[in-house]
């Protein structure tokens, strides 16, 4: 499946609102004279880097920040919730997918219908790769990466996931869609609609 302008046009600004609400963020922390750290690595007191069970993966928070010797973490969710219509999209000969309105930060993915258990490795490797900074002109403030995946959580005829595409591209949701179609599921629903179809 290739970028094409069409899913560009629907998912762009789904992903312009989270990054606004992170950019807004931001600016209101500088503004208040905290120091602001953009899209950091979730670590331990002791610097090293705390990984989720049961994929031992990385994550990263929107903001860190440092105001009056105090340090805290920050999420940014905006309350703007952009609607539009299904999408289905071919993945592969044995796999589709169904994109409903979702939450940039927070979305929900349910991978269904595999023969035998799934294969997960697709699915860590494209989050490994998405999760490395790769600055570019979408977001030159920020490092267009993705921040949590959650799961998989068993679900009816599937596996649940809740994915934090925190400031990577648009290109980034389209590779974790083959990431979760080279899996042996062979129905991939993105968006609580989607999921009810």
């Amino acid at each position: 499946m290739m970028l094409d302008t069409d899913l560009m046009d629907v998912l762009g600004p789904v992903r312009d609102v989270h990054v606004a609400a992170i950019l807004e963020s931001m600016a209101s922390e500088l503004s208040a004279g905290a120091d602001v750290d953009a899209e950091p690595v979730d670590r331990d007191g002791d610097g090293r880097i705390r990984r989720r069970a049961p994929l031992s993966l990385p994550s990263r928070c929107d903001l860190r920040v440092s105001r009056d010797g105090r340090m805290m973490t920050l999420r940014a969710l905006s309350s703007r919730w952009l609607c539009f219509e299904p999408i289905a999209l071919p993945l592969s000969e044995r796999a589709a997918a169904r994109v409903a309105p979702f939450r940039w930060g927070a979305a929900t993915v349910e991978a269904r219908h595999a023969l035998a258990k799934p294969d997960w490795t697709p699915v860590r490797l494209w989050y490994l790769e998405w999760f490395q900074a790769r600055f570019g002109e979408e977001s030159p403030d920020l490092l267009g990466v993705v921040h949590a995946l959650e799961g998989p959580e068993t679900a009816p005829d599937g596996w649940r996931f809740t994915v934090d595409l925190g400031s990577a591209s648009v290109a980034g949701f389209v590779a974790m869609l083959h990431a979760f179609g080279s899996t042996g599921c062979s129905d991939i629903r993105v968006g609580e609609a989607a999921i009810a179809l």
